[in-house]
């Protein structure tokens, strides 16, 4: 009722400023005073009216004729629009409105259809965009002047295996590398690609996770280009065989990247734990292939972001966690107390801790204690009680404590917990 009595005197006396009718053209539900909105003298408060979901189809039809090209922009965005308004729109004489209508995921195939043909080349891209666009309009896109309306259609998941064999062999490289990236491009024309003089074409299939081993292996793993070789060794379809034989490669973001890679064999992730480089070591701390033999070695690295990195390794022992538990480095032991696998008795430890940080992560960790849990749900900062309230491994009476706490973030986690009992 107070907003409605704010509405009727602002427009009554007219004497507020723009900014104020706008506030209120964007949050009211007064049909009426919509419609009173709706009339502003100012596009900016009629534009916030075209975007409000409380409006009328009758407001919102006549705000489609707007004489602003920006209300109307508005609504084309809108996707609770009927198909009256969005077949309007689509004839808008304003480039930017038929656009928007274009890339709108409630517009028709028909109306789709149209925009595909429009003189305007980025409505005509923002139709190849659109992921409603059928493989028959998708396949007339192939074939438009404009090299950018290509590209969008090489990008579209949609688009046929048909068409993008054609477009891999566009004049554009930005289309073929499109096509390069596209998840339902076949075997054989990333094969081809695969070879393709433009490192960046090459760059892109190395990336595709549905390029064959095979061309990862015996094409792409030795490419001049450094950064083929890197994503080729951050490709989880490159072979173990391949990646070790980049684990040679001299440059350090490709003996990286095969560090980091969960099909590295673990004897390779054993050669690659003596590196020079310390970002080397840490990829291989934080792979979860890595033998416990290696993180082992590892967890003595000089370095503690390389121990740190073992500390938060999925794989990492509880044998490894409790020698870490005692690190010296608050970063080291913070992520140990964060690590699923460290024992129980650690995770006791840790919740003793002078640093928040660390207790908070204890009291995330799903396999603290109930009674670790319910220690820190005691604990005098609202962040590790959040996280005691929202861990899976609390009692329903811990919780039923923390829905009474005076912080509101804490009393809500508590009451979403599934072991709350209400």
């Amino acid at each position: 009722k107070n907003m409605k009595i704010t509405i009727t005197i602002t427009l009554d006396t007219q004497k507020d400023s723009q900014e104020i009718r706008k506030s209120i053209a964007a949050i009211a539900d007064n049909e009426k005073a919509l419609e009173e909105l709706a009339k502003d003298e100012d596009y900016e408060v009629r534009k916030a009216v075209a975007g409000n979901s409380n409006i009328s189809e009758e407001t919102l039809l006549k705000l489609a004729e707007d004489e602003h090209h920006q209300v109307r922009k508005v609504i084309a965005c809108r996707t609770d629009i009927a198909e009256e308004i969005l077949s309007k729109l689509a004839k808008d004489m304003n480039e930017g409105v038929r656009e928007e209508i274009a890339n709108n995921s409630s517009t028709s195939e028909d109306i789709l259809s149209e925009l595909a043909k429009d003189k305007y080349w980025a409505a005509r891209r923002k139709v190849a965009q659109n992921p409603n666009t059928s493989v028959g309009i998708l396949s007339k896109l192939a074939e438009d002047s404009d090299c950018d309306v290509r590209e969008a259609v090489a990008q579209n998941p949609n688009t046929s295996v048909r068409v993008l064999s054609k477009l891999a062999k566009d004049d554009s490289n930005e289309v073929k590398a499109a096509v390069a990236g596209n998840s339902k491009t076949s075997a054989r024309v990333l094969s081809e690609l695969a070879e393709d003089y433009v490192d960046d074409i090459r760059y892109v299939v190395a990336g595709n996770s549905k390029t064959p081993s095979r061309v990862l292996s015996k094409l792409l793993a030795e490419d001049k280009d450094w950064a083929v070789r890197e994503t080729v060794a951050s490709n989880p379809n490159t072979s173990a065989r391949a990646l070790s034989n980049l684990a040679n490669d001299y440059d350090n973001d490709v003996r990286k990247a095969v560090a980091g890679n969960p099909r590295t064999s673990a004897k390779t992730l054993s050669e690659l734990a003596d590196d020079r480089d310390q970002l080397i070591r840490e990829a291989v701390a934080g792979n979860p292939s890595a033998s416990q033999e290696t993180l082992l070695e590892l967890a003595k690295d000089y370095e503690w972001e390389v121990r740190r990195e073992v500390a938060g390794n999925p794989s990492t022992s509880q044998e490894i966690l409790t020698k870490l538990a005692d690190d010296g480095d608050d970063d080291v032991e913070m992520t140990v107390a964060g690590n699923p696998n460290t024992t129980a008795e650690s995770l006791s430890k840790f919740a003793k801790s002078d640093d928040w940080q660390t207790r908070n992560a204890v009291a995330g960790n799903p396999s603290a204690s109930q009674e670790t849990l319910s220690e820190l749900a005691k604990d005098s900062d609202p962040n590790v009680r959040e996280a005691v309230a929202k861990n899976p491994n609390t009692s329903a009476e811990t919780l039923s404590i923390l829905a009474d706490d005076g912080n509101c973030d804490v009393a809500i986690s508590a009451e979403e917990n599934p072991n709350f009992k209400k």
